[in-house]
C-alpha cells in the first residue's frame, strides 16, 4: 500500500492544528506553540535535513488570521536564512 506524501493543505484542514506553527521537512511534520519554538524545529532540522528545504506556517486559530503573526513568522524565516 502507498503511503500519502503530507502537504500542508492536510494541516490546514485539520483542527488539530490550530493556533500552533507547522513545520514540514523530508516527509516530517513537527508542531511548535511560539514562534520561538518553531524557530528552534527550523535550526534543528537545518542540521538534521541540511538538503532538505522546510516548509513552514502557522496555522490561525478559527477566524483569526491577523498580520501581526505573518509578520512575526516572516521575520523568523528572514533571520533564520541570514544567521
Amino acid at each position: 500500500m502507498a503511503t500519502k506524501k503530507l502537504t500542508m493543505h492536510h494541516f490546514f484542514g485539520n483542527p488539530y492544528y490550530r493556533g500552533k506553527h507547522v513545520v514540514l521537512v523530508a516527509g516530517k511534520s513537527f508542531t511548535a506553540k511560539t514562534g520561538d519554538g518553531a524557530a528552534k524545529i527550523l535550526r534543528d532540522v537545518r542540521i538534521k535535513y541540511p538538503h532538505a528545504i522546510p516548509e513552514i506556517a502557522y496555522i490561525p486559530q478559527k477566524g483569526m488570521l491577523t498580520l501581526k503573526y505573518l509578520f512575526t513568522i516572516l521575520l523568523t524565516i528572514l533571520g533564520l536564512l541570514h544567521g
